[in-house]
């Protein structure tokens, strides 16, 4: 369910990677509301069990009915963002009725499971006692199923509506499962009517994708739920246009695909080889072909998005795809451009502006240096960036900027064409800059664009913009865009939080991530601050156990927001594996709770209490290890694929697990530990989410922001 509404809000929202973190924190916040309620029954009965199952069954399809409607709903004017405390809110309040609901549920189910399996049994009377732990470990392991299934149905074709009727249906049917008695009319009518409407919902699933989808895309006439994300077509009076996660790709009476090429491939005198990457699905290929080169190898990375194109775009795109001097193939563009192979004059790179993780990937260092290998002499390489025409802010400096950088470390020379999107060419050779030399590449191949023309060109390479943007780049001191250190995307997410706060377009980022780096003596101060307060807490003999379980979820929840937008930053498929990442969390979530059981089990209360009195500060100690690993990880770009990635995550798992399962073996009644302490897990784990997406993330940059979490836990140790 979980996965579900992520992917539904990230469509909601155009993809922003933000929007998984911040519905991640909220989710874990009414969560941990809903562990909370009802906690004064020790043993609920089948019944309400019975309802909340219902309930959950319902709220699933509504509830991605409400966030396709959202925007409608809010008066958001289509193409744009809501104001932020809206958006916020909408998201809070969308999450609210599935999380609270399983929030209880996991509270219900849990203290239900003690009861009847002799919670009150003396442990010497040869049984030993079921523990909150093993209830955990059982819930951890649903969440891996989950993630499991939710990964493979994109695999299968199966619709994110799909998977969560699929859900609910699941809900209804564990509902009526869940009955020892009778069928009883009355009582089990809402639960069985239930599935065969989600059963019938099911068989008309495209219909109902379709219909939902047109609430905010009236003309819409196709949509499927791709790897990387929701792909839209509408078409109106002859105009067809794209959506990738609502947001617009590409429309047919568009002049900027042909604007971008032919500005592009009039840098180079003859270019013969033309390598594009994202060129399909941009609709650049028609355009290339006009400037006569060999060969065109396009590779793209979104297979359903380009099939839906040729479906639906005119007859020009298709015939373009058909021509046998272009070469269509489906990978990851960074791993094609990484083997060996001829050179090419050109590389045109239409991959999405850096506005997120998945992008941010395209206009690295790394990338530009792979680029740079497969250039023939005098080769260029040519991508786009949204810009702001007449003012540029702080943050869209820095974004540039860091962009710039990364490319002057590569490239000899650097062209930034302006506009509302500004076009950057660069080459190991010098660029022409002579407006009448590229007017007559453009004259001379016979080419009768919309837009680009002599006198354009020359507008282009003369206007006052164009030198004070090369002059803004020549000094701005900026820090290269790199997989290591993704400045760009630290500066976009500042620069996508602007829009909705304008005073935050005002930060220097490079300043603020200064006063905390390591080398200023207010950062440890800090630190010791804190240090003294832990201290304080723990010799005044406050509470510590729901503390140190809420520490412990807040650190493993940063760091799997980390390694979240680490792996988008280095693969750009997180809409795709976000089911397995999560499942690996799961997954050590469960193996953690389990092993504790297992040791409560074989051990005397004695040895439990003994061995607990160290193994809080040791658990605490492997969060520091392990937030050190996470910074080396994205410092130094080792480590980053979906297997290290998920290895790390499940270890934050069995972390955050063992904290937890060993603070739920004290007390004679563990049913009255289940409220405080799961509260305390998944609140800790929304503070950490929130914290993290809204505040450090983009303030500081991912490296420093994985070395503050090993301090946080570190100050840990002395409550432990």
């Amino acid at each position: 369910m979980q996965v579900v509404l992520l992917r539904e809000l990230s469509a909601a929202f155009y993809g922003v990677d933000l929007v998984y973190l911040l519905a991640l924190g909220a989710w874990l916040l009414w969560t941990a509301a809903g562990a909370l309620l009802g906690r004064g029954s020790l043993r609920p009965s089948e019944a309400r069990l019975r309802v909340v199952l219902v309930a959950i069954g319902i709220t699933i399809p509504l509830d991605v009915a409400l966030v396709r409607r959202l925007r409608l709903l809010l008066g958001g004017v289509p193409g744009a963002f809501l104001p932020l405390p809206a958006q916020i809110a909408a998201s809070v309040l969308c999450l609210l009725p599935a999380s609270l609901l399983l929030g209880l549920l996991f509270q219900w189910a849990a203290k239900r499971y003690l009861s009847e399996s002799g919670v009150r049994l003396p442990e010497s009377a040869g049984e030993p006692r079921p523990s909150l732990a093993r209830a955990y470990a059982i819930e951890s392991v649903g969440g891996v199923v989950g993630g499991v299934v939710a990964t493979l149905t994109l695999h299968w074709g199966l619709g994110n509506l799909t998977l969560a009727l699929a859900a609910a249906g699941l809900a209804f049917a564990a509902a009526l499962a869940l009955r020892r008695s009778a069928f009883v009319l009355t009582r089990d009518i809402a639960a069985l009517a239930g599935l065969v409407a989600c059963l019938a919902a099911g068989w008309n699933a495209r219909r109902l994708d379709l219909w939902t989808t047109s609430w905010n895309h009236p003309d819409v006439v196709d949509v499927v739920d791709s790897p990387y994300g929701r792909v839209t077509i509408t078409a109106r009076a002859g105009q067809v246009s794209a959506f990738e996660n609502d947001a617009l790709g590409i429309d047919s009476e568009g002049t900027e695909p042909e604007d971008f090429a032919h500005l592009s491939m009039i840098q180079h005198a003859a270019p013969r080889r033309v390598l594009v990457v994202s060129g399909a699905a941009a609709g650049l290929l028609p355009y290339i072909a006009q400037h006569r080169p060999e060969r065109i190898d396009d590779v793209d990375l979104n297979a359903p998005l380009v099939e839906m194109l040729r479906r639906h775009l005119p007859v020009s795109f298709g015939a373009a795809l058909s021509s046998p001097i272009v070469h269509v193939t489906f990978d990851d563009p960074r791993r094609a451009i990484a083997r060996p192979g001829a050179g090419y004059d050109a590389i045109i790179v239409a991959a999405a502006e850096p506005a997120s993780a998945q992008a941010n990937r395209f206009f690295t260092r790394e990338f530009f240096e792979q680029c740079a290998a497969r250039l023939s002499p005098g080769g260029v390489v040519a991508f786009r960036l949204s810009s702001i025409e007449n003012l540029w802010t702080r943050p869209l400096l820095a974004r540039t900027g860091s962009i710039y950088r990364a490319l002057g470390e590569v490239f000899t020379d650097v062209v930034v064409l302006p506009g509302g999107t500004n076009i950057v060419l660069a080459s190991r050779a010098p660029l022409t800059r002579a407006p009448d030399v590229l007017a007559a590449r453009l004259a001379a191949r016979g080419i009768r664009a919309r837009l680009v023309s002599a006198r354009y060109i020359r507008y282009l390479y003369s206007n006052d913009r164009y030198a004070e943007i090369a002059r803004l780049l020549r000094q701005y001191s900026a820090r290269p865009n790199t997989d290591a250190n993704a400045a760009s995307y630290q500066a976009t997410s500042m620069l996508w939080l602007s829009k909705f706060a304008p005073s935050l377009g005002q930060v220097d980022l490079a300043r603020v991530a200064a006063v905390f780096s390591w080398s200023r003596v207010g950062s440890w101060l800090l630190l010791a601050a804190a240090g003294a307060l832990a201290l304080a807490w723990r010799l005044l003999g406050w509470p510590r156990g729901s503390l140190l379980v809420g520490m412990a979820a807040l650190g493993g929840m940063m760091l799997e927001t980390l390694l979240l937008v680490h792996y988008q930053l280095k693969h750009g498929v997180m809409f795709q594996n976000l089911g397995v990442l999560l499942m690996s969390v799961m997954g050590g979530l469960a193996a953690g709770a389990w092993a504790v059981d297992r040791f409560a089990r074989t051990q005397t209360a004695r040895a439990r209490r003994l061995a607990g009195a160290n193994a809080a500060r040791l658990l605490v100690a492997a969060f520091v290890v392990s937030a050190f690993c996470v910074s080396i990880s994205v410092r130094t770009g080792r480590a980053s694929g979906l297997l290290s990635i998920s290895l790390m995550l499940f270890v934050v798992g069995v972390l955050v697990a063992t904290v937890f399962s060993r603070a739920s073996l004290g007390g004679d009644d563990p049913r009255r530990l289940v409220s405080p302490l799961y509260a305390a897990d998944v609140l800790g784990g929304s503070i950490g989410s929130v914290a993290c997406s809204l505040l450090l993330i983009p303030l500081l940059g991912l490296p420093l922001t994985a070395e503050w979490t090993a301090a946080l836990m570190a100050l840990a140790i002395i409550l432990a």
